[in-house]
């Protein structure tokens, strides 16, 4: 199960790339096709996909419902780290996310303990420019028939 931390994300290497949604239901879909569309062309294994568009799925739907401030949008950010992919899903609210106990008969609240087992870690922080940030180090893996071929 991957490690709660409360504190900056992974630090980038090489650049990052932003999405920014609306603050509307359909964000998720556009978020979660975007992610898999990002880590297909940058040579991951099919096998990370659904994961990882699952955590972003998460995370893109906990800041629409509990973070949702009208008029500004969600952001969605990609890289890579020195422990793996990094997505980092920003919204206005300065509000902590919160993991939850939950029963077997709730109808919700399972999505933060969800993404604990499905990435590598996750956190989150208060960015310099406010709102907040909650991050997940993907659980993705390079797809070895995907490598440009250096021997020629």
């Amino acid at each position: 199960m991957g490690e709660w931390v409360v504190g900056a994300p992974p630090v980038v290497v090489g650049g990052v790339t932003r999405l920014r949604v609306g603050s509307a239901a359909e964000s998720v879909k556009v978020a979660r096709e975007w992610v898999g569309d990002w880590l297909y062309d940058h040579g991951y294994a099919e096998a990370s996909l659904f994961p990882a568009q699952v955590v972003v799925s998460e995370l893109v739907t906990n800041a629409y419902r509990h973070a949702h401030v009208p008029g500004r949008p969600i952001t969605v950010a990609l890289y890579r780290s020195e422990g793996g992919v990094v997505c980092v899903v920003g919204d206005a609210s300065e509000k902590e996310p919160e993991p939850q106990e939950f029963s077997l008969r709730a109808t919700s609240g399972r999505g933060l303990s969800m993404i604990g087992f499905l990435v590598r870690s996750w956190g989150w922080h208060h960015p310099v420019a406010g709102g907040k940030g909650v991050w997940a180090v993907l659980d993705a893996e390079v797809d070895p028939s995907a490598l440009d071929d250096v021997d020629g």
